[in-house]
């Protein structure tokens, strides 16, 4: 019974906009607040409070009230956002815009709401363009082909007038479908859909061509030819940006002697095309620098295998390896040093025993 009072009260101040000025200074104040956050109406209780007098009894109560109402009204924002997006998800765009604009009648000053009614309505609107867009395509489809078909039947039935006039009605609608497309087409291609005005403008030059369709498409081939350009230009410069890079950080680790790498910057050069003369310059400086490490690992390798300094010898040749992955030699030098430091391992355990 208390709630329906509470709603009867809510209903009738949402009702008497003018009364909010005799509702701060009502004696029964903290009842018609109540009854206004009962039905969700946080910022009319809002205003109410913001009114209320220094001298009201119930002014004391009045910011602890305000803050809490505060809390109950972001909880609620939240609980509609996350209900709307979850309908918006589902495809049910209406049921999602009618909770917003429901709850922006609670919360008129929400920037949150107001912002995802906004963007959700501009949604509904492109989307509806673009379907009854693909509506007329398809009619355009749909037509050629009956156009296609009648124009047969009149050839093989000349003398049939009947025929004839819905070959001429077919080719009246064709005509009046193609200029629709045409204006549609050359709508996209005002807006830089130039993939959409292409589709548009063949389906209409397909049903009737006309001067200003052809306009049209010359402009769009023009504007295709302009953003190809670009777009190879954007391409361009993006590569020449990464060589200057690769190219950098080739010299780098050729600074610091990090061969290995400076060959991996090399490949990476060599895949975004011919390498040009400064290039090329650096990459003979570290195949040269390659061989001589080669060389004096092999030879330190051998050494430190003739000294029976197996393990340096292994480390010399895994740094030609390093070099040159390909290296048999290396490879088979550094397999039979493991096992002769296996051999040792064992006799060592032997001895042990």
């Amino acid at each position: 019974m208390n709630r329906l009072k509470l709603v009867a009260l809510a209903i009738f101040i949402g009702i008497s906009p003018g009364c909010v000025y005799l509702d701060a200074r009502s004696f029964n104040l903290l009842e018609r607040v109540d009854a206004l956050v009962a039905t969700q109406q946080y910022e009319r209780a809002k205003v109410i409070l913001s009114n209320v007098s220094t001298s009201h009894p119930d002014y004391p109560q009045v910011p602890a009230l305000s803050k809490d109402i505060d809390k109950q009204a972001a909880a609620y924002e939240q609980l509609v956002l996350i209900k709307g997006e979850k309908l918006e998800q589902q495809g049910q765009w209406y049921l999602a815009q009618r909770e917003y604009q429901q709850a922006l009648k609670n919360l008129p000053e929400s920037a949150k709401l107001q912002a995802v009614d906004q963007a959700l309505e501009l949604k509904r609107e492109n989307r509806v363009e673009v379907l009854e867009l693909d509506l007329l395509i398809s009619q355009g489809e749909l037509l050629k082909q009956n156009l296609a078909i009648q124009e047969e039947i009149s050839l093989i039935t000349p003398s049939s007038w009947l025929k004839e006039s819905r070959r001429e009605a077919l080719q009246k609608e064709s005509k009046n479908l193609a200029d629709e497309l045409g204006r549609h087409g050359k709508l996209a291609l005002e807006r830089g859909e130039l993939q959409r005005a292409a589709q548009v403008l063949e389906v209409a030059i397909q049903l009737h061509s006309s001067p200003a369709i052809e306009k049209t498409r010359e402009a769009l081939v023009k504007k295709q030819k302009a953003v190809a350009n670009q777009q190879q230009q954007s391409r361009t410069q993006s590569r020449k940006y990464m060589r200057n890079k690769l190219f950098a950080s080739l010299q780098q680790a050729m600074d610091q002697n990090q061969l290995g790498k400076a060959s991996l910057f090399v490949t990476r050069l060599k895949l975004l095309g011919k390498l040009n003369v400064k290039e090329q310059q650096l990459a003979q400086q570290l195949e040269l620098r390659v061989h001589k490490q080669v060389e004096d690992g092999m030879t330190q390798g051998v050494e430190y295998y003739g000294q029976g300094q197996y393990q340096q010898a292994i480390a010399s040749w895994q740094s030609v390896l390093e070099l040159e992955p390909d290296n048999k030699l290396a490879a088979e030098h550094i397999e039979r040093a493991e096992r002769i430091l296996e051999k040792l391992q064992r006799l060592r355990e032997d001895k042990v025993e």
